[in-house]
């Protein structure tokens, strides 16, 4: 510890001029306090004293090692080694400075000469130590550093370089044992690398409360000391204590601002708790630093990319398509960096492959994606170069991005399923028709291939329920039309895991069937399951509406009070428009006051849906009548135009052969 160096060189200091080991003595602990002046000066006045003897020859070397000046110190080591072949102190000093030059089989030597002269050197079976470890053998280095710590057991580099090959080699209880013994002798209390080990240690033991004690007393010992900060703030997180390790890691930021691992682990806490653009600034920040290492960027990267796409699933949940787009898009240009630098890494092309069917749900008007050309063709070296493609060919690209994946790690289940629902999502952009030559065929063509790969899915990992549910949704599309398969998977997910969102596909697809008894039981499943799940209340309306039952329009406001939802944005805006235009019902009082309090709500479902289903010329009409009804007719009246426009583009497309 420092203070008790200066308390050494205090006492030393009055009897250095005279005593040619008190000198030396001086000059070690000026230099371990990193006084290089003081040092040299003090040496420079026991030469005067009592000559070039080799005891001063050799402080010269540590005193230029100390300077930074490597290569004269080891000139002059290897003169006095010749001078003087027999001290070990010359041959430990010289086998340490061939060490850090990375001479290491000079370094060998010169150790095992020092501990063959003098057995009792510690210095030189912990650089023994070191050989071995960088060779490799752990046994052998543990050995050297136990033997070390025996002849020298206050040495805190000593026992600080032993309790780390404990850990490297598994040795749990010995670095335990080794580690408390330090940490709880009188007058080594104040042993920050203790302290700060054992805090590891618990840390891999999965001890977190005794990790978060121990590293918070290294933390006293060296309230500065920046590598204390970033394990103190791992420990928090693996704790829970997000919020914690978040203050911990900004002190650590303040202490060193171009620290890139506490910036990441700030940016990665803000994306945890759900402070995205917090967390994007962070990684863009980390991102930004000159020099960075090729694995602090690598994780930067994924970590950006991972929020951007979070982000756009926040996003679909409020129709925001323009900001899931935008997300996405950047999310595909940041994974393009990542890719170029690691392609064989299965996780960035499986995000790849996720960001590009998050566009899935993007409407026609909006469906020109800007991509990285490199993509497409690998001989693009730029990977600015961009080029715009359509919702079927980014889909198809995300499909390629899974397939890459899946060369990795070809038995991956979810790989499967991710290819599945892209495969059947194409499916859909198909059917849309708003690509040329593309027929009918081609789209059952491609969900016989989305099925198969999530039987694929399904027979790598049959517990799994959420392929069973997909399954059973893309047999029940009408261009398929296996209902019995779809019926026996929506089961069997339901066997393995009941959830809110397989009962309502299992209520859509009894009342696909018109069972209408059993889908009112599997809605009412759903509805027990999560009350505010606002697709299990569309198909109650459904239901409802199908027996023609008053409850309908009810159910469907309800709908609209939980959250958005495309088919309950119909629903409930087909039941206003047909109270409106009732010529019985809507003179009667109750029902006028629930069409004027209902139009303003119909009016927002209709744009919702209108977003969303751009070519839907009954929706796009429905649009026009609230809007009319609202008193906004120049809107209603570009609402009637569009519904007039697409009919004619439907009717022209059927006349073509």
């Amino acid at each position: 510890h420092k203070n008790k160096v200066r308390e050494i060189v205090y006492v030393v200091d009055k009897e250095a001029s005279h005593d040619l080991s008190s000198g030396i003595l001086l000059v070690r602990n000026l230099i371990r306090l990193k006084e290089v002046s003081s040092a040299t000066e003090e040496l420079s006045n026991l030469r005067n004293v009592h000559g070039n003897q080799v005891e001063l020859e050799l402080m010269a070397a540590i005193l230029m090692r100390a300077a930074g000046d490597r290569e004269q110190a080891i000139s002059l080591l290897e003169e006095l080694s010749k001078t003087a072949p027999d001290n070990a102190s010359i041959l430990l000093e010289l086998g340490q400075l061939y060490f850090d030059a990375g001479h290491y089989q000079k370094s060998l030597v010169m150790c095992l000469k020092a501990a063959k002269l003098d057995p009792s050197c510690g210095g030189a079976f912990l650089y023994l130590g070191h050989y071995y470890r960088s060779q490799g053998n752990n046994d052998k280095a543990k050995k050297c550093y136990e033997k070390s710590l025996n002849l020298n057991p206050c040495d805190n580099e000593i026992g600080a370089a032993l309790s780390d090959i404990y850990r490297l080699v598994g040795d749990h209880a010995a670095n335990l044992l080794l580690l408390q013994r330090v940490t709880s002798e009188g007058g080594r209390v104040s042993c920050g690398w203790a302290w700060l080990r054992l805090g590891l240690h618990h840390l891999d033991q999965q001890e977190y409360e005794r990790s978060c004690q121990a590293l918070q007393y290294a933390l006293q010992i060296s309230p500065r000391d920046i590598c204390v900060y970033e394990c103190l703030g791992d420990a928090y997180i693996a704790r829970g204590a997000q919020m914690a390790a978040l203050k911990v890691f900004s002190r650590a930021s303040e202490l060193s601002s171009d620290a890139p691992y506490p910036l990441y682990q700030i940016a990665h806490i803000n994306q945890m708790v759900g402070e995205y653009l917090e967390a994007l600034h962070g990684y863009e920040t980390v991102l930004a630093i000159d020099g960075l290492q090729p694995a602090v960027r690598m994780v930067a990267l994924v970590g950006l990319a991972e929020t951007l796409i979070t982000m756009a699933r926040k996003h679909y949940e409020h129709f925001f398509h323009a900001n899931i787009k935008e997300d996405c898009l950047r999310a595909i240009a940041v994974l393009t960096r990542a890719a170029v630098e690691r392609a064989s890494s299965g996780a960035i092309w499986k995000l790849l492959g996720d960001a590009c069917s998050l566009l899935s749900p993007i409407p026609t008007s909006m469906a020109v994606f800007a991509v990285p050309a490199r993509l497409f063709d690998p001989a693009c070296g730029d990977i600015q170069v961009m080029k715009e493609v359509t919702k079927l060919e980014i889909l198809q690209l995300g499909a390629r991005c899974y397939a890459l994946a899946l060369e990795i790690s070809p038995t991956d289940a979810t790989l499967w399923h991710d290819l599945a629902v892209n495969t059947f999502q194409q499916a859909l952009a198909l059917l849309e028709g708003q690509e040329n030559d593309i027929n009918e065929s081609a789209a059952k063509d491609v969900m016989q291939r989305a099925i198969s790969a999530a039987k694929k899915s399904a027979a790598l990992d049959p517990n799994n329920s959420k392929t069973w549910n997909s399954l059973g949704v893309m047999c029940a599309h009408k261009e398929v039309g296996d209902t019995r398969l779809s019926q026996h998977a929506l089961v069997k997910a339901l066997e393995l895991s009941p959830s809110v969102v397989t009962w309502t596909h299992l209520g859509s697809l009894y009342l696909q069937l018109g069972d209408i008894h059993l889908a009112h039981e599997a809605f009412s499943q759903a509805q027990a399951l999560d009350p505010s799940y606002v697709t299990c209340w569309v198909g109650q309306a459904l239901v409802a509406e199908s027996v023609g039952h008053a409850d309908a329009f009810d159910l469907f406001r309800h709908t609209t009070l939980l959250g958005i939802q495309v088919e309950s944005c119909f629903g409930y805006s087909h039941h206003v428009t047909n109270l409106a235009v009732d010529k019985k019902l809507r003179l009667e009082k109750k029902n006028k006051r629930i069409v004027k309090q209902s139009v303003p709500t119909a009016n927002d479902c209709m744009l919702f849906y209108t977003r969303t289903i751009e070519s839907d010329v009954i929706s796009l009409n429905m649009s026009g009548l609230t809007l009319e009804m609202s008193g906004l007719h120049q809107t209603a009246a570009e609402a009637y135009k569009m519904a007039l426009e697409t009919c004619g583009h439907h009717a022209s497309k059927q006349e073509q052969p």
